[in-house]
């Protein structure tokens, strides 16, 4: 999926939520990030890229929305 770059720190492993349809559907990681089809482990806010690809595991519906999370939230992951 390419996105504009987020305006944070965005790393592999990163945890992210989709939502759809205002509700939490779908939760995971990045497992992926690329700048100009190359990967990299990671982007900055301040990085000079408009758009990043991004890989998540879990399937990506129409609609759907990615929130990155600062962490691991124990709430969703245990």
């Amino acid at each position: 999926m390419v996105v504009r770059k987020p305006t944070c720190r965005t790393y592999i492993g990163q945890p992210v939520i989709g939502k759809r349809d205002n509700r939490v559907d779908r939760w995971g990681t990045i497992q992926e990030i690329q700048v100009d089809d190359n990967p990299v482990p990671a982007i900055e806010a301040g990085d000079p890229a408009a758009e990043v690809g991004l890989r998540v595991d879990f399937e990506l519906t129409k609609g759907t929305q990615l929130y990155l999370l600062p962490a691991k939230d124990d709430a969703v992951w245990t």
